[in-house]
C-alpha cells in the first residue's frame, strides 16, 4: 500500500503542493497528507471565483472605511470641542 504521506522535498512544485496535499497535524510540517482525489476543474474554478469575490468584498469594505474617515474625524472633533466648552462653563475657566 502506498503511504499517505510524502516529504516536502518530493513535491517541489508549488502547484503540486497546493493541489496534492495539506500539512499533517502531527508531522511537524515536514510531511504532507495526499488528497484522496485531485480537485475537478469545476471545483478549482469555484474556489478561484469565491476567493476573488471575497477579496473584492474586502477591498470594497476597506474603500468604504477610508472614504468615511473624514466625516468620523469631524464628528469626533465636534464632540471634543463640545465637551471642552461644557467643561469650561461648568468649571468657570
Amino acid at each position: 500500500m502506498k503511504s499517505l504521506y510524502f516529504s516536502a522535498e518530493e513535491g517541489s512544485s508549488l502547484l503540486g503542493l497546493l493541489f496534492s496535499g495539506v500539512c499533517s497535524a502531527n508531522s511537524g510540517g515536514r510531511e504532507m497528507a495526499v488528497w484522496s482525489y485531485p480537485p475537478t476543474r469545476k471545483q478549482v474554478v469555484a474556489t478561484v471565483l469565491l476567493f476573488a469575490a471575497g477579496a473584492s468584498l474586502f477591498g470594497y469594505g476597506a474603500y468604504l472605511s477610508l472614504a468615511n474617515v473624514e466625516p468620523q474625524r469631524a464628528r469626533a472633533k465636534a464632540r471634543s470641542e463640545f465637551v471642552r466648552e461644557r467643561l469650561r462653563k461648568v468649571i468657570g475657566d
